[in-house]
């Protein structure tokens, strides 16, 4: 609680949506018309949900970092704070919070297409505050935040300061002002000094359909968006260390304006008023703000990219929830977070994007702590640097939902070092990706071609499009992000959904798991199993998944070193692949298989609607023998592997 003075203190609390509930990773890339159901397709979209918990809940604790205006929003705000499910903006005579709820259950083919989430707009205005009350941040955080939004460099916004607290001094005569609090709450303190009636402070909340205060005492605010909740005020006083309760209730006066009752006290002493706001329809779960991918530097630190529903300051009227930044009402902007090793403070939180929609939905890092993310976009004007391998956003027309991948390589501070698109014509997004020590970047992902002229970029590659509709990728970025190294498409004459992740060591070598239904996927002699698929008919058969060596320092098929598909007789998808100190592949993803192949298993047999698997292949052995381990992991429900790393001792 702050204090700032011997005062009475209004404190209103905002116990609003915490940051848990992140979102499997969007559609893969194709499906841009609809595409296909199949579990291995759903599958291969959650493999960044692994370990993620323990950030989640580190995520929650972190201040909540109020930024000043330096030109980032309207001019007429002050200061705004972003939450997950909410952005607040503060003047002296106001707060309103944007507020956004989960987008309703869609499947997974639709997830960048979904309808919009439950809107709501309050204004928490203060009825005859001082409009002059000028405000100050307070706790200067030690992270900044970064907007590189569109194309035009004198537009963006960089370093801009961060702070735990903003204070208004006498929004009332003698009453001051404080808002803090952290991802999960919200505080908004009115400080009351001596001889204060607490009876002066109104607050009117433009944006609510109705008011009443139920049997128990809360105070039911109606919303277009959903029902508010202001629990009852706990009023009492800290009078020689005893803590003495004092009566007190809501008040709700004419058009929509608040106050309280407030039972006898001593009127020497403090009073504090302390009511929560709990939001509590769009409590939980599945919000609009979603994480994708993390990466930990030697010394902890935790950088994480995604995507954020950033909302200009609402201007019109409560009850228009049109969303500016983006393409449609789920729009929005990526992001990179790098957290300091407890998870409590933000070092830098960059903004990516432009005015059509982006995703981050990969992240890397090379030995000197740079960033690398990657991701789709849809935005022509997204922040590319002069000399970009490539600077046109040729995905950006031809689908009715159109995509075009994206690398932007950042430096400690969060200041772009280059930033590229990655495509031709068609739809691309990319999942993955992996930096070398020379910082050559890797990266993994889908293009859907449409059986059309391909038009991806190929630099000393295996294949330019196969002629399927859906292929994976592989790309390979120099350190200035200046050229394409090497990038090639990958697949047969049906679908490959993706190139969902990718690992790469320090000889040039890349890594990639994925799945495939082409039953002429390019594999390698002597490959653990070079039948793949079921079917040359677009669309139809059963998903292998499938596990890819290339040597991107060599050229056309000498570049394809090893390349094995995997699983049973259902739909098999590899979502996460790993390199050991043997060179040995490991690989994790999910099956509906009953028959997957088994070698010293943990798990032998099948357990339920689907199953996370774990397989370690041998590339340097023959046939079956390439199959050092391969195991179920599982129970009764539907299970699937996200993601896995191994250590130095070789366990995973």
């Amino acid at each position: 609680m702050n204090t700032g003075r011997n005062a009475s203190c209004f404190c209103l609390v905002f116990a609003l949506l915490s940051w848990a509930g992140a979102q499997a990773v969007p559609e893969t890339q194709g499906s841009p018309q609809g595409g296909v159901e199949s579990t291995a397709v759903a599958q291969t979209e959650t493999r960044t949900q692994i370990g993620r918990t323990a950030f989640v809940e580190a995520y929650g604790t972190v201040p909540l970092a109020f930024e000043a205006n330096q030109g980032q929003t309207d001019g007429g705000i002050d200061f705004l704070a972003r939450g997950s499910g909410y952005t607040l903006f503060l003047t002296s005579g106001e707060a309103v919070l944007s507020l956004r709820g989960p987008s309703p259950a869609h499947s997974a083919r639709d997830r960048l297409d979904r309808q919009p989430a439950p809107s709501a707009v309050l204004r928490m205005r203060l009825v005859g505050a001082n409009p002059h009350a000028v405000a100050n941040g307070r706790g200067r955080l030690p992270g900044t935040t970064n907007y590189f939004i569109g194309n035009d460099p004198a537009a963006w916004r960089s370093g801009v300061p961060s702070y735990k607290e903003v204070f208004y001094p006498d929004v009332y005569p003698g009453i001051d002002l404080v808002y803090y609090g952290n991802q999960r709450r919200l505080e908004h303190d009115f400080i009351v000094g001596p001889a204060r009636d607490p009876a002066a402070i109104r607050m009117q909340l433009r944006g609510a359909e109705g008011l009443k205060v139920n049997d128990r005492g809360t105070l039911i605010v109606t919303t277009k968006g959903g029902d508010i909740q202001l629990e009852k005020p706990v009023l009492y006083q800290e009078i020689r260390g005893s803590r003495r309760e004092v009566s007190g209730r809501y008040v709700v006066r004419a058009a929509n304006t608040i106050g309280f009752h407030v039972g006898a006290y001593d009127r020497t002493q403090p009073l504090i008023i302390d009511p929560v706001l709990v939001y509590g329809t769009f409590q939980g779960g599945n919000a609009n703000d979603a994480t994708h991918d993390i990466a930990v530097d030697a010394s902890g630190q935790a950088h994480v990219t995604g995507f954020t529903q950033s909302t200009n300051f609402p201007t019109q009227l409560p009850g228009d929830t049109t969303y500016n930044g983006g393409g449609d009402a789920n729009g929005g902007d990526a992001f990179v977070t790098k957290l300091d090793p407890s998870g409590t403070i933000a070092l830098y939180s960059t903004y990516l994007g432009g005015t059509n929609d982006d995703f981050g939905l990969g992240i890397g890092l090379d030995p000197a702590g740079n960033a690398y993310v990657t991701g789709g976009t849809r935005s022509p004007n997204f922040p590319i640097t002069a000399g970009a391998a490539d600077s046109t956003c040729g995905g950006c027309a031809p689908f009715p939902q159109p995509n075009d991948a994206f690398v932007t390589k950042l430096d400690a501070t969060g200041t772009i070092v280059y930033s590229t698109f990655v495509g031709g014509n068609d739809y691309e997004q990319a999942y993955a990706i992996a930096v070398d020590a020379s910082g050559d970047a890797y990266i993994a992902g889908g293009i859907a071609n449409g059986n059309a002229s391909c038009t991806f970029p190929t630099v000393n590659g295996y294949a330019n499009c196969a002629n399927s509709y859906y292929d994976a990728f592989i790309t390979k970025l120099n350190p200035a992000g200046t050229a394409f190294l090497y990038s090639t498409t990958l697949g047969g004459t049906n679908d490959e959904y993706c190139g969902c992740d990718i690992e790469a060591d320090n000889g040039g070598n890349a890594y990639m798991t994925g799945l495939t239904r082409s039953i002429a996927f390019p594999t390698t002699a002597g490959a653990y199993d070079t039948v793949c698929g079921t079917s040359l008919t677009q669309h139809v058969g059963i998903f292998d998944a499938i596990a890819v060596k290339i040597n991107t320092n060599l050229s056309g098929a000498a570049s394809l070193v090893y390349s094995t598909c995997f699983g049973g007789s259902a739909d098999d998808s590899g979502s996460g692949i790993a390199i050991d100190g043997a060179g040995k592949l490991w690989l994790t993803g999910g099956t509906s298989s009953t028959d997957f192949p088994t070698v010293n298993a943990y798990d032998a047999s099948a357990n339920g609607a689907g199953d996370a698997f774990v397989v370690k292949l041998d590339p340097a052995s023959a046939g079956a023998a390439q199959l050092v381990y391969g195991t179920y992991l599982g129970g009764s429900a539907a299970d699937n592997g996200g993601d896995l790393t191994v250590d130095a001792g070789g366990d995973v």
